[in-house]
């Protein structure tokens, strides 16, 4: 695993929150303008998708598992997001497979990740 330094002011850089800003910036073709409206769209938007994901371990709906974990994945995946991505894979996995025995543990890691995620994300949208 990398070594991840903070800033001066003793705050983890984007990278140690799990975002590369210059390589997400890239993703955007350098336009910050559209990187900051991509931001503000996920922000708004994948609250409830986390919902439905919560939802489907709840009502123990694997398919549906499947399906909402897929597509927060697809969305986190923009912004690098890799303990997002990885929680949701494990999620989307569990529900295609039909085994939810750990969906509960993997969903409260989700939430944790997701939290981190949107925390980075709004500091560089601001």
């Amino acid at each position: 695993m990398p070594t991840v330094h903070g800033n001066p002011h003793g705050e983890p850089s984007d990278t140690a929150r799990g975002i590369d800003r210059a390589g997400l910036l890239e993703r955007f073709c350098g336009d910050p303008q559209i990187m900051a409206l991509v931001i503000e769209e996920f922000l708004v938007q994948s609250p409830s998708q986390l919902s439905d994901i919560r939802d489907s371990v709840t009502a123990r709906d694997a398919m549906a598992l499947a399906r909402s974990a897929h597509r927060l994945k697809g969305a986190v995946a923009i912004f690098g997001g890799g303990p997002v991505v990885e929680a949701t894979l494990q999620l989307e996995r569990a529900g295609a497979a039909g085994d939810l025995s750990e969906a509960d543990a993997a969903l409260l890691d989700l939430q944790v990740q997701f939290g981190r995620l949107h925390d980075a994300l709004r500091g560089l949208a601001a």
